[in-house]
């Protein structure tokens, strides 16, 4: 998937991701930060563009090797779960997007915000966001989604079991000769509740929090993506 990862999120909107998340780290107190779940890089590329002095994590190599590539190798990239997010100190910010927290259960998400909370320096900014319970639990479920393109095509399944939705990605590929490859993902997300989230940031140490839906709207019952902005 890494390789036309950024061909597939192409209607994500990337682009105003990007200027929600500069907007809110302009105050942080200082340029450096990580982008933890950073993928192929996308918003890391855009915070090092303006001359942030940042890295990304990820657990997936090939995602990893994608980014590189796409930073011309400018870029530090690390192999490391969010969970067991360590090896920085004195950050400015941290950001996590575009569901990172969804593949994370209570535990670990709550090991995460503990780590990116002892990782910020005084007035540290997180930023980071989540599909919300709404979406996976009314909008995902158990629906099938479909792509198709002349590169790449995918059939997206989905079943929604508890809090739990397990994803079964099955890509269809063009190779060098023009023949279509079969590939296959199996995926695993969390729905969360704002209230657990929110507990678990304080438990954390984080007190002052700001929730909104995406890319900073005001918060409404059907919001499908909600942001969190966590000041240390």
């Amino acid at each position: 998937m890494a390789v036309y990862y950024e061909f597939l999120q192409k209607d994500a909107n990337y682009q105003k991701w990007s200027e929600f998340i500069l907007d809110k780290i302009k105050d942080a107190p200082n340029d450096i930060g990580v982008d933890v779940g950073c993928g192929t890089g996308i918003i890391t590329r855009a915070l090092f563009d303006k001359g942030y002095s940042v890295s990304g994590i990820d657990i997936s190599k090939e995602m990893l090797s994608e980014a590189f590539s796409l930073s011309n190798g400018k870029i530090p990239y690390y192999l490391m779960s969010a969970e067991d997010f360590c090896g920085f100190s004195n950050l400015g910010f941290i950001t996590a997007v575009n569901d990172v927290v969804n593949y994370l259960n209570k535990k670990n998400a709550l090991k995460f915000f503990g780590k990116a909370y002892d990782a910020l320096t005084d007035g540290g900014l997180f930023v980071f966001d989540i599909s919300s319970e709404y979406k996976l639990k009314n909008i995902v479920k158990n629906n099938t989604f479909t792509f198709i393109s002349d590169e790449v095509s995918y059939i997206w399944n989905n079943e929604l079991v508890g809090d739990k939705v397990y994803m079964d990605l099955t890509f269809f590929v063009v190779d060098k000769d023009g023949k279509y490859e079969k590939l296959t993902e199996e995926h695993l997300q969390y729905a969360h509740k704002i209230s657990d989230i929110l507990q678990a940031l304080k438990s954390a140490g984080f007190k002052k929090i700001t929730i909104k839906s995406g890319f900073g709207k005001k918060m409404t019952e059907n919001a499908e993506r909600i942001t969190f902005i966590c000041k240390k």
